[in-house]
């Protein structure tokens, strides 16, 4: 039976300068994977009005997280003060879970 490298005392996807690497995961048995992640999301006022307006620097910041969240609606009303946001997610599978959603086939 392999050692996992995390029980010898490392991850199996950091390297040995401590960068981050792939690993292949396709050999790993099913398991039953949670993940959950929280912010505090803050910014000037400047640069709220820049995303809401469509005209940031970098393009159409609401287009790209209507995307990520499919038919949810992120802009909403433009809330004062920072804001707490979250989510968390359950998979069952031979690899980590991941938020983004899965290719339809």
């Amino acid at each position: 039976m392999r050692q996992s490298t995390k029980a010898a005392g490392r991850l199996s996807h950091i390297d040995a300068a401590g960068r981050a690497r792939m690993v292949d995961v396709g050999g790993k048995d099913a398991t039953r994977r949670e993940a959950s992640a929280e912010a505090i999301l803050a910014m000037k006022a400047e640069t709220l009005a820049l995303i809401v307006s469509g005209r940031a620097p970098k393009g159409d910041v609401l287009a790209v997280a209507r995307v990520a969240e499919g038919d949810a609606d992120p802009a909403g009303e433009a809330p004062a003060g920072p804001q707490a946001i979250g989510g968390a997610l359950e998979t069952t599978g031979g690899n980590g879970a991941a938020p983004e959603g899965e290719e339809e086939a």
